[in-house]
């Protein structure tokens, strides 16, 4: 067994709005020792590096390259929820989420200026809806 992680940083510095780091952790059951997985070709059938794809699978990327202002957060969403639900996070609202990602009682959201004091019980997902959700979780669990 293979414990597979990697990390990535999202932000424009305390001038602009928050700094975000976030990891992807993967338990690789078969891989060979020589190389590290490909965790691309492992979970193919169920992910793509594009907005749009033909066999509508869940689109990973930077960002910049996933967010538009026609589709807002959608693919975003559609991905970090689907990837959350395979990790069985609880993702029913703002709160469950911060709690399920280690936010801590010192670091709310109110507290916080960039969130402009939304409210921490807003449901989620928010541009999609829930059985969207529930089918990107499905193709993602099949190809893991």
């Amino acid at each position: 067994m293979l414990i597979y992680a990697g990390i990535d940083e999202a932000g424009y510095g305390p001038m602009f709005g928050p700094f975000v780091v976030g990891r992807a952790v993967f338990s690789v059951a078969d891989h060979n020792p020589d190389a590290p997985p490909d965790m691309w070709e492992a979970l193919a059938s169920a992910i793509c590096r594009t907005r749009s794809d033909k066999k509508r699978r869940i689109a990973v990327n930077d960002s910049k390259k996933l967010y538009t202002p026609k589709s807002g957060m959608n693919h975003l969403e559609r991905g970090v929820l689907a990837f959350a639900r395979l990790a069985d996070l609880d993702t029913t609202n703002l709160d469950t989420w911060l709690n399920a990602i280690g936010s801590d009682d010192e670091c709310r959201l109110p507290d916080l200026l960039w969130y402009d004091h939304r409210d921490e019980s807003t449901d989620l997902p928010v541009t999609l809806d829930q059985p969207q959700i529930d089918i990107a979780h499905s193709q993602l669990r099949r190809a893991a």
